[in-house]
């Protein structure tokens, strides 16, 4: 697993009296592989690869800590499938509105179903490398993005991006574990 997908990991499902306690430490996770660590790119076939194989695992909610930059929010047909898939079968994708620091879209957190996260500072302002622009506040949330505490494979450390949603909404998440 990735340095990020450790982070990420411990932070939703870290445990009460670790070194990092996840917000929501009594559901399962099942990690699905998208790219390498040396590939910072995925592909949407990639993405929609793994998306098919978690709902096929019986998921109800999919983290997706990445995407694909696009010009306009474009998606190839294997990626709408998968998309398609998760609102056939009421699973909710939550995904990375990116990092680029532009009004520009990532898949597949531009696409209707799917609901895109941004980055926020302490006052609740989009940070300057979040992707949060207009087509996303419609669909969207922003959650902290700074100094977020999470373990990777070693250690403690904080790190910024967007790393975790609001406490609020994983209330709202908790009910299917």
């Amino acid at each position: 697993m990735s340095i990020h997908g450790a982070h990420v990991t411990s932070i939703i499902f870290g445990q009460p009296g670790t070194l990092v306690e996840g917000i929501s430490p009594r559901c399962k996770g099942l990690i699905i592989p998208v790219f390498a660590d040396d590939r910072l790119q995925v592909s949407q076939l990639d993405l929609a690869r793994g998306i098919e194989q978690a709902v096929n695992a019986g998921a109800h909610v999919i983290n997706i800590s990445g995407g694909q930059l696009t010009d306009f929010g474009e998606v190839e047909a294997w990626l709408e499938n998968a998309v398609n898939l998760c609102k056939a079968n009421n699973v909710l994708i939550v995904a990375a509105a990116g990092n680029d620091g532009c009004d520009c879209l990532h898949v597949p957190a531009a696409l209707p179903t799917v609901l895109a996260v941004g980055a926020m500072d302490a006052q609740g302002k989009p940070l300057d490398f979040s992707n949060w622009g207009e087509a996303y506040q419609s669909q969207g949330l922003l959650a902290p993005g700074e100094n977020i505490l999470g373990r990777n494979q070693t250690a403690r450390q904080r790190v910024s991006a967007v790393l975790a949603l609001r406490p609020r909404l994983f209330l709202a998440l908790r009910r299917y574990c």
